[in-house]
């Protein structure tokens, strides 16, 4: 079984190799964009932030996780969500099925 080609194209990046911001990159004082990490147990939504005051700095942080995350090995920019008409959703919700909480809709 093949994975599908949106799967096949995600690459994680090292740690080691490259970080999502950089000390070398162009930006003002705070940076911070979403990505995917994985620490060796699992895949998980996070946030890549950096800083320059007083020095730069650098951490992945998750929403409703008490501090930093730590172990992280690998990450990968967030894929962008899909665009769907009204149409398309109600389509998909009654080909699949599935019926998600108000707030995920």
């Amino acid at each position: 079984m093949s994975l599908p080609l949106e799967r096949q194209n995600m690459k994680w990046i090292s740690v080691k190799d490259r970080l999502p911001i950089s000390e070398t990159d162009e930006f003002a004082h705070y940076e911070s964009f979403d990505v995917i990490v994985c620490d060796g147990s699992g895949a998980y939504p996070a946030i890549a932030a950096a800083g320059r005051y007083p020095v730069f700095w650098f951490e992945f942080h998750q929403e409703g996780f008490d501090g930093k995350r730590t172990g992280i090995t690998h990450w990968m920019p967030m894929p962008d969500p899909p665009v769907l008409s009204n149409k398309s959703v109600e389509s998909d919700k009654a080909h699949t099925g599935l019926v998600l909480s108000e707030r995920w809709t």
